[in-house]
This record gives structure tokens, sequence and C-alpha cells, in this order.
């Protein structure tokens, strides 16, 4: 029996790069892994999340306004 691609439910969409970087980021902030004072290196993030820098910038810049990054 051949397999079916699996859709994705038109109200819920695929997450953005920038969200996927996002969440990301967020969940090593709330892990502790990524502590005050530490330095993001966003080509390391992106290279590990295996996308482009302009993403994780994006979910930096995020974070920043929300609070979580300086």
């Amino acid at each position: 029996m051949p397999r079916q691609a699996q859709r994705r439910s038109p109200a819920r969409p695929a997450a953005s790069l920038a969200e996927t970087a996002y969440r990301a980021l967020l969940d090593r902030l709330l892990r502790k892994q990524l502590v005050p004072g530490m330095v993001i290196n966003r080509r390391g993030v992106a290279e590990e999340l295996g996308m482009s820098v302009a993403p994780v910038l994006e979910a930096m810049v995020a974070l920043q306004a929300e609070g979580f990054l300086e």
C-alpha cells in the first residue's frame, strides 16, 4: 500500500523558520542553557538549526522586544 503524504490543515500552517528559531532560543533561555551575559552566536545557532542567519536574527529581535534578550 503506498504511503500518502500527510497534509497540514489550512488552519494550522507550517511554522516559519523565524518561529522555529524563536521557539528554539526561548526553550534554551527557559532551560537556562543561555544565561544573562552570554553572547549568542547567530551563525552558530543558524547552523545548529539548519537555517540561514536571517530567521535567527528575526527571532532574536522578537525575543529582545519581549525582554528576553538585551
